[in-house]
């Protein structure tokens, strides 16, 4: 019996996969662990790493998709393949602490889940054994408390609004759960997947609670968690939550989603502005401004801050 099937999506993960695997291996307290590691078409040694880890660990499955799809089609060719109670995701380039997955679990079933969450330790590639920080501060993680609802799930996954976005957390989910509903990832997405996903699930009744504790080590690649945003991924996800929109759902639900998807709006007219000023058009930046004219106050703090930010930290690096 397998009690855990962790999907890996691994895509140029060469120089990282294996730290990734083998954080995952030497899970403890685990009564069957299946991991299914699933190259996205890697163009470096991905494939190779991923051989030569199938001959040291029986229990990996190697998988390779057709093209590349990202993250959500790299997991969704995992999830066919999973033959675990539960499934647990982590990307290629992250780790997992010692007892993870058995102290989830555990929790899990004493809460009767379908989905549990545990805190990320941020950790700078170059020094992976600081934690830089925790995704989930100690004054939110009071607010998690109990079963989530939707709306608590919106409210803290709104770009420059939220102290803190959930969306990236990686969570363990039960397969019986996802199986009933016939959930799984939206394929056009290679970003906030686990977003919709989650949002899906809560519909559709989930009992979902979080774990106030660090043992997912998310490791930085740079000096930006999000990275660079991508206008093409960014509108592929707000017409994914158009489309939840257009479910039957409670009028709170509605009202919360309503919330996150105009959140989602004015990041877009927000990293447009941001573009406009990075590549120094500014005639341009101006006419933008005029256009987002109803929520131009919002945006110009967040470039003041965006810009003092930057500024912070010149300083520090100068000293």
């Amino acid at each position: 019996m397998i009690e855990i099937s962790v999907i890996v999506a691994a895509w140029n993960a060469a120089a990282t996969l294996e730290r990734c695997i083998a954080s995952i291996a030497a899970q403890q307290g685990v009564d069957g662990l299946e991991i299914i590691v699933v190259n996205d078409c890697s163009t470096d040694n991905t494939a190779a790493v991923i051989a030569r880890l199938q001959q040291r660990y029986p229990n990996l499955i190697g998988l390779t998709t057709a093209q590349n799809g990202g993250p959500s089609a790299a997991r969704n060719l995992g999830l066919r393949r999973a033959s675990g109670e539960w499934i647990a995701v982590v990307d290629g380039d992250d780790a997992l602490q010692p007892g993870r997955l058995a102290r989830m679990l555990e929790h899990a079933r004493s809460e009767r889940l379908d989905i549990c969450f545990d805190n990320l330790a941020m950790r700078q590639d170059a020094a992976p054994d600081t934690v830089t920080a925790l995704l989930v501060p100690a004054d939110v993680a009071a607010d998690l408390a109990g079963i989530w609802s939707l709306e608590l799930y919106a409210a803290y996954n709104m770009p420059y609004v939220s102290r803190t976005l959930l969306g990236f957390l990686k969570p363990l989910m039960n397969k019986a759960f996802l199986d009933k509903h016939r959930l799984g990832y939206r394929d056009e997405l290679r970003n906030s997947e686990d977003f919709i996903l989650i949002t899906e699930c809560l519909l559709r009744g989930a009992r979902i609670s979080y774990l106030d504790e660090p043992l997912y080590d998310y490791f930085i690649y740079g000096n930006s968690l999000s990275g660079r945003f991508n206008a093409e991924a960014h509108r592929l996800l707000m017409a994914a939550e158009q489309q939840l929109l257009a479910q039957p759902m409670l009028d709170g639900q509605r009202e919360a989603l309503a919330r996150h998807l105009q959140s989602l709006q004015q990041a877009e007219q927000s990293n447009r502005l941001f573009l406009a000023i990075r590549e120094k058009k500014m005639m341009e930046f101006v006419q933008l401004l005029w256009l987002y004219r109803q929520h131009a106050a919002v945006h110009l703090r967040r470039i003041a801050h965006s810009v003092a930010a930057r500024l912070s930290k010149s300083t520090r690096r100068g000293r």
